[in-house]
Parts: C-alpha cells; sequence; structure tokens
C-alpha cells in the first residue's frame, strides 16, 4: 500500500482516507474541496471528473485520467524543485 504525506503527517492510503472523511464535514468551503480531490484520486475510479470552465461554452464534465494526473504533477514538482517536505498541494 502506498504512502502519502499530508502537512508533514504521512498517512497509509487507508489512514488518509479516514482523515479526509473525519474532516470533511467540519472543513470551510475551500478545504472541502481539496479534502474531496483527494478521496475522489483514491476512489477505486481511474480517472477524476471535473468540470470545464465553460469559457468557449457550455461547461461540461470531464474524466482526467489518474496516472496521467499523477505524471504532470511528478514533473511540475521536478520543475519547480519542490522537495517532499514542501507544503503544497
Amino acid at each position: 500500500m502506498r504512502e502519502y504525506t499530508l502537512n508533514n503527517q504521512k498517512y497509509a492510503e487507508e489512514g488518509l482516507i479516514a482523515f479526509c472523511k473525519e474532516q470533511l464535514p467540519k472543513a470551510p468551503d475551500w478545504e472541502k474541496s481539496h479534502l474531496g480531490i483527494i478521496l475522489e484520486f483514491l476512489s477505486d475510479k481511474e480517472y477524476i471528473e471535473t468540470p470545464t470552465s465553460g469559457s468557449t461554452g457550455e461547461p461540461k464534465v470531464i474524466e482526467l485520467r489518474k496516472e496521467l494526473l499523477e505524471s504532470s504533477a511528478k514533473l511540475t514538482a521536478s520543475y519547480f524543485k519542490i522537495r517532499n517536505d514542501s507544503r503544497v498541494l
């Protein structure tokens, strides 16, 4: 099982899921969205659903494959020299 770090706290996948579910009801709106994304990323689906902005037409829901999101995040972290102990989401 994979290990994740959130705010310098290490979690096994099940622990991170439990933490997010516990925090969700009492979190401010901006944080609820972040916790929801974490929960969706850790779900069994191979993709995350997200709405488009609608700037070029009617907004629609698109599917983003998790493996591609993870690859993009790793490349971004490498480019900006973000270390494992950095506090970013």
